[in-house]
């Protein structure tokens, strides 16, 4: 693309010269600078691709809605999950020594700590990360999930289905899910005990 732009300018800065619309010293010091200003807004460019990574987009917007209280997990068995705080929950005034927590938002998925994973729902934990996401995350599901397998961000999948999803069971009904790592989701050096 960079390399179409320069000829397209080189070409009408010629023109221009033979035209004798500029001299030969304009010429040069037009086409010097708009090298120079393709080649800046090629490294903006770059830099804004390198940022705009999906995969890093939808972790950080999973990990916004979680941390914010958009939205939570639970354990597989429907509780409240270790570090409840970072998966959607706030905790309450205590009576006594154990504390209570509630949580915010809809369900998107079952934390199992020991395992350090996150099964995200296929439907509305997608769907839900889409919309807070808006178009920052303008990927369809199929292309998403590969970007999300390639950065290893799915950590499982169920290869005798060809499918980036498993299936699990959570709170007594199967699921299928996306796999991924809590650890690398919360950017956490290691599973908290």
């Amino acid at each position: 693309m960079l390399a179409r732009l320069v000829v397209t300018i080189a070409t009408f800065l010629e023109w221009a010269k033979q035209s004798k619309l500029l001299t030969t010293a304009d010429h040069a010091a037009a086409t010097k600078e708009a090298i120079e200003s393709l080649k800046s807004a090629a490294g903006e460019q770059k830099q804004w691709l390198e940022d705009a990574n999906p995969a890093d987009q939808f972790l950080a917007t999973l990990r916004h809605a979680l941390t914010a209280g958009l939205a939570h997990v639970r354990t597989l068995n429907g509780g409240i999950p270790r570090s409840p705080e970072l998966l959607g929950w706030t905790q309450e005034n205590t009576m006594g020594d154990v504390p209570t927590y509630r949580s915010h938002g809809p369900c998107l998925g079952w934390a199992a700590w020991n395992e350090d994973e996150l099964y995200l729902d296929v439907v509305l934990g997608y769907n839900t990360v889409k919309k807070f996401a808006g178009t920052e995350l303008a990927l369809s599901k199929q292309t998403l999930l590969k970007r999300l397998k390639e950065e290893t961000v799915i950590t499982r999948t169920d290869e005798a289905r060809q499918r980036n999803t498993i299936r699990i069971t959570a709170e007594g009904h199967p699921r299928n899910v996306f796999c991924m790592s809590l650890s690398k989701l919360l950017q956490l050096e290691e599973s908290p005990l």
